[in-house]
């Protein structure tokens, strides 16, 4: 279950050594809601699994204060993910896209980075 407070999270990255993956979606966007896109980018049992286990998944609108500061520039329309250090620098940052086996490839890319 994704959580929703990004210091706590970060706090939580602190302790536990795992990056923090921070989901950024458009709440005013219609048939858009929060996990839409990177429910089918993290289908695969494998992807969630490792989604489990290396990182702490933080969903923001992004509207909220906190979320702009990784939003990129320019007009966004699909939710966007940061992968973040406990100090919430960006190590990388894209859209959430791609078929369910891009999605495990991604997400393998995301552990083996420092």
């Amino acid at each position: 279950m994704p959580a929703t407070d990004l210091d706590a999270a970060l706090k939580r990255s602190e302790g536990t050594g795992k990056k923090v993956l921070l989901i950024l979606w458009n709440s005013t966007e219609k048939g858009n809601f929060p996990g839409q896109e990177m429910r089918f980018f993290a289908e695969l049992q494998e992807t969630k699994k490792l989604l489990r286990e290396n990182f702490i998944v933080v969903l923001l609108d992004r509207a909220h204060p906190k979320a702009k500061k990784y939003l990129p520039a320019g007009n966004v329309e699909k939710a966007q993910w940061a992968l973040l250090n406990s100090k919430g620098d960006v190590i990388a940052q894209g859209p959430v896209r791609g078929t369910p086996s891009a999605g495990l490839e991604t997400v393998k890319q995301w552990v083996t980075l420092p």
